[in-house]
């Protein structure tokens, strides 16, 4: 967000002092990765969920918030052992529960419509969005199943490792340091939309005259914009060479080309912009200026969140498509033959 209101000295100690003890417990569980992260995301992600359908009840309407805020913890807690596609088959679950919930408990025909519809609104934009947090930590595993074991990401088995409950796989001694790659692409992820943020900020403050969307955001300028951006692309590429610099035996991770990181910036910041007008959105329509207080001088976990449910999953569909292409050497041929047939490949 960019040249927000003035606010007061003690606003922003406040903010300092939030981020002093966030960012750093943020970074520990990241680092710790697994089942530490899962269990992060599934507290944040839960509070995202209370505070979304909170401000749904604020505005008359009446979500079925339990059934909503458990369909999210679910699809967080399947994300730590399987891919998007197993993540999915539970999201068209809990939307049948919603349903179902509708038909048989609350049994009103009174606001069913809305009452459904933003009750699967909210699964999807929380819990469904929010479960590529876990994904994206885990992206490594889930390559590094595909293509070096014959039994791949998927299934009962990767399952129960994702969360614990059986022994070592064999997939990570053929697979070298690929199953760690979710850090470095979380940090792009985090990062890239932190620095767009910040990039957004002082160019709008300082040259900000051309209103981006004055109906959804005022402060939100062209040249604003053109700082995200070069913030989100620089910031990128710098996160990967630190990362490189930290943990030089992670071969995979200084093989993702930095022109693919400044490639990753630009769409983080598209993508942020994105997520930031729909949740200006949301709180206009609801009438409310934060999702809730709860983290001190930030507002609530969704206006945290809001770029970030969106930059995390494109990251993790950008990283698949990435490794798809590299480590699938017949159709990475086939792609170029095609493209290089209509003139566009090299």
């Amino acid at each position: 967000a960019e040249a927000p209101a003035e606010k007061k000295p003690s606003d922003l100690g406040t903010r300092l002092m939030t981020a002093a003890v966030a960012i750093p417990l943020i970074l520990l569980f990241l680092y710790g990765g697994g089942l530490w992260w899962m269990l992060l995301v599934c507290v944040v992600m839960g509070l995202g969920a209370t505070e979304f359908y909170m401000f749904m009840e604020g505005k008359g309407m009446k979500p079925h918030r339990l059934v909503g805020i458990s369909a999210t913890l679910g699809l967080v807690i399947i994300a730590q052992g399987s891919n998007a596609y197993y993540v999915t088959h539970l999201l068209m679950l809990a939307i049948l529960g919603v349903l179902m919930w509708q038909l048989m408990i609350r049994r009103e025909t009174a606001d069913a419509i809305s009452a459904m519809s933003v009750t699967i609104f909210g699964v999807i934009y929380v819990g469904w969005l929010g479960s590529h947090f876990v994904l994206l930590r885990n992206v490594g595993v889930e390559v590094a199943g595909k293509y070096f074991s014959r039994g791949g990401a998927g299934g009962v088995s990767s399952f129960l490792k994702g969360i614990g409950l059986s022994g070592g796989s064999s997939t990570a001694a053929h697979a070298g340091h690929i199953e760690n790659i979710g850090m470095l692409f979380m940090l792009l992820a985090i990062a890239g939309t932190f620095l767009a943020d910040t990039g957004g900020y002082f160019m709008g403050r300082k040259f900000g005259k051309t209103k981006l969307a004055p109906s959804i955001s005022p402060k939100k300028s062209w040249e604003g914009l053109g700082g995200s951006l070069i913030g989100a692309t620089l910031g990128c590429m710098l996160i990967k060479l630190a990362y490189t610099l930290l943990f030089p035996e992670e071969k995979f991770a200084a093989e993702f080309e930095y022109y693919h990181c400044a490639i990753l910036g630009a769409l983080i910041t598209v993508f942020g912009l994105a997520g930031d007008l729909v949740e200006s959105m949301l709180k206009r329509d609801a009438r409310v200026k934060d999702a809730s207080g709860l983290l001190p001088g930030h507002g609530g976990f969704l206006d945290r969140l809001d770029s970030l449910n969106f930059t995390v999953p494109l990251t993790y569909y950008y990283v698949k498509i990435y490794y798809f292409m590299n480590l699938t050497p017949d159709v990475g041929a086939q792609v170029s033959k095609f493209l290089q047939r209509y003139g566009i490949g090299g």
